[in-house]
């Protein structure tokens, strides 16, 4: 299946960025990320894992909605996006890098 790295530069995973995708199987977002925005990856069927760096500090609305092929979540333990993952329902999902 499809990985997509974000190019080193970017900051963001724009609004609806990945939403709707069928074919991405496998996302890596670099450590210069630190937002994710509103359905960033929303009804993303083929999403199956996610490395996310520990600058992730803002996760916009049903930015994971939907995504029903989601089973590893990559992201430091005590990060804010695992806090955000804990408290969203994809807690069980995380595997610690």
């Amino acid at each position: 299946g499809e990985e997509y790295t974000l190019p080193a530069h970017t900051t963001k995973v724009g609004n609806g960025a990945f939403a709707t995708s069928s074919s991405l199987k496998t996302v890596t977002l670099h450590d210069g990320v630190t937002s994710i925005g509103d359905y960033g990856f929303f009804n993303n069927t083929s999403l199956e894992t996610i490395i996310v760096p520990s600058g992730v500090s803002s996760i916009g609305v049903s930015a994971f909605a939907d995504c029903t092929a989601l089973t590893t979540i990559k992201t430091p333990a005590g990060s804010t996006f695992a806090s955000w993952c804990n408290n969203n329902g994809l807690g069980d999902k995380i595997v610690n890098n």
